[in-house]
């Protein structure tokens, strides 16, 4: 039986990944499984807990969110059930390319491209025409509100 903490974290990432981690759900759902000793969730137990929660779903959605808790505790029982000896290392090297990929692995010089020209546009709103504006006389325009 794995630890009970690490299950509940389990149980309550799913219900955050479904949207519903910052209502009383998650939280009461746990309870309930904890006080009937149940290792599934059931359809009782979620509408229950919506409705504590005030929140409503339908029929359809609420059997999907059995299916889906119940599918992901049991694809965890299932990766908890292989087992990996100690002496099996990490992989230390990942490498993302399929199979049958070409890749041109030949060294080519570091050149770096002209900076392409900024331009900027003008718009009738621009408060002068070609000079530059001081911090002063920004704060100015800001106060008189010519400014946008």
């Amino acid at each position: 039986m794995p630890d009970i903490l690490e299950t509940r974290r389990r149980f309550m990432a799913y219900f955050a990944s479904a949207g519903l981690s910052a209502t009383l759900a998650p939280g009461i759902v746990w309870a309930r499984m904890q006080d009937s000793g149940a290792d599934t969730i059931s359809l009782e137990m979620v509408t229950d807990a919506l409705k504590l929660s005030g929140l409503e779903f339908t029929l359809d959605e609420r059997k999907a969110m059995v299916e889906a808790a119940n599918q992901n505790l049991k694809r965890y029982e299932e990766l908890r059930a292989i087992h990996i000896p100690n002496d099996v290392s990490p992989p230390f090297h990942f490498s993302p390319l399929v199979p049958g990929l070409a890749v041109n692995r030949t060294s080519l010089a570091f050149t770096l491209s002209d900076a392409p020209a900024v331009k900027r546009r003008r718009t009738s709103k621009t408060p002068h025409s070609g000079r530059s504006v001081t911090s002063a006389s920004s704060c100015a325009l800001a106060r008189s509100r010519r400014w946008s």
